[in-house]
């Protein structure tokens, strides 16, 4: 139910909401995480308990800036809806594109990691170290993509061609611009802000030398996202299905397989980087296609 309400007030361009829902539902759960563990020494089932719990403050929040919504519900006439077999085939037939695109993209970086295992220790702390750089900076860049998908889908649904090719450009400027910031302090103090992660000298050491490899990762990754975003709101599911598909079969594995090959570290990050290019490019081609105007 969170997610349905997340989703409609994103779509719908309420984003201060779904931000304050997500707010209560987060920090109810590090509130209960510290009283249940911290205080009561709950252990795990303070931490099974605490998420529950703020799972439900994140509902009745959600429910709470809805009220004017579900108000005008009837809710008779919206079990009838379920019964149109066509609009829930065009709903299952999206869903399933996304979740496709979706394993794909997670077991790419779940290979990327065991595949960085199988090197040693140092290296799969040294890989994790730039994951997380590149993880957190995804947090940040998703917020674009988050506002793209839900303009474009309100653009395109008005036919509105010049706002659609004017929202695609600035989301991609301001998505490669943050991750350019993330990258760029890493380049330049990469020592003391890994150390905000780890004390290792020898995991530090070699995350220092794959600190490059943030600047192909993240400003070609910020371009994906983006274009993420674009298709998503205009519901071009399997569109995105593909090129996920693609990418990872033709750009990303025949790179890991000879990084694994030759146990180098480089070279996985750069099946990374052709992952994130490939992913560009198999959505950048299918742009006017799917919105000629553009």
């Amino acid at each position: 139910m969170n997610f349905v309400f997340l989703g409609w007030l994103l779509g719908s361009e309420r984003s201060k909401s779904a931000l304050l829902m997500s707010a209560v539902g987060h920090g109810t759960n590090i509130g209960l995480d510290l009283l249940f563990i911290g205080r009561f020494g709950w252990g795990a089932a303070g931490a099974g308990a605490a998420t529950a719990w703020s799972r439900l403050a994140m509902l009745l929040c959600a429910l709470w800036l809805s009220r004017d919504l579900l108000r005008g519900v009837h809710w008779g006439r919206a079990f009838s809806d379920l019964r149109d077999l066509h609009a829930f085939k065009r709903l299952a037939s999206l869903n399933t594109d996304i979740l496709i695109r979706t394993v794909a993209l997670v077991s790419v970086f779940g290979v990327f990691t065991n595949l960085a295992a199988m090197m040693g220790t140092v290296v799969l702390a040294a890989a994790a170290l730039v994951r997380q750089v590149i993880s957190f900076s995804a947090f940040f860049v998703d917020g674009f993509a988050f506002a793209t998908e839900s303009l474009a889908g309100y653009f395109a649904g008005a036919s509105r061609q010049g706002e659609l090719r004017r929202l695609l450009r600035m989301s991609i400027l301001a998505s490669v611009l943050t991750s350019a910031l993330f990258a760029g302090a890493f380049l330049v103090a990469p020592h003391a802000l890994f150390s905000l992660f780890t004390d290792h000298g020898d995991v530090l050491r070699l995350a220092s030398r794959l600190r490059f490899w943030l600047i192909p990762t993240l400003l070609i990754g910020a371009i994906a996202y983006a274009l993420d975003g674009y298709f998503l709101g205009i519901s071009a599911g399997a569109i995105l299905r593909k090129a996920m598909l693609w990418s990872a079969i033709l750009g990303f594995a025949p790179f890991a397989w000879i990084a694994i090959e030759r146990s180098d570290v480089h070279l996985l990050f750069l099946a990374l980087s052709r992952f994130m290019c490939a992913r560009v490019w198999t959505l950048g081609r299918e742009i006017r296609r799917s919105t000629p105007s553009l």
